[in-house]
């Protein structure tokens, strides 16, 4: 569980740098893809739904730090998904 709670930290700080940063600045596109968003929802998924609602939570909360908006609007957003979807970890066969 460490393995991957050290991963999912290094992967989201990755992704929250790279959406920030590099893809908010292109113009050439107007849709910035959300890579956050499906990182929480397959952790969410593969992990379960408090460890989905953690990561999503703490994610969310540091997107909410680094733009501009109301303060904990990704965070209660990024939780809340989390959480459901890791409520799909028993309907859905995620082993290969």
């Amino acid at each position: 569980m460490i393995k991957c709670m050290f991963f999912s930290v290094l992967f989201s700080l990755s992704f929250v740098l790279f959406q920030t940063a590099i893809l908010d600045s292109f113009f050439l596109f107007p849709i910035v893809p959300d890579f956050l968003l499906i990182l929480v929802l397959f952790l969410g998924l593969y992990n379960g739904s408090l460890f989905g609602e953690i990561h999503g939570f703490f994610t969310g909360l540091l997107i909410d730090f680094l733009t501009i908006g109301p303060l904990g609007l990704y965070a209660l957003l990024f939780s809340l998904l989390g959480f459901l979807s890791g409520l799909l970890k028993k309907n859905v066969n995620t082993s290969g």
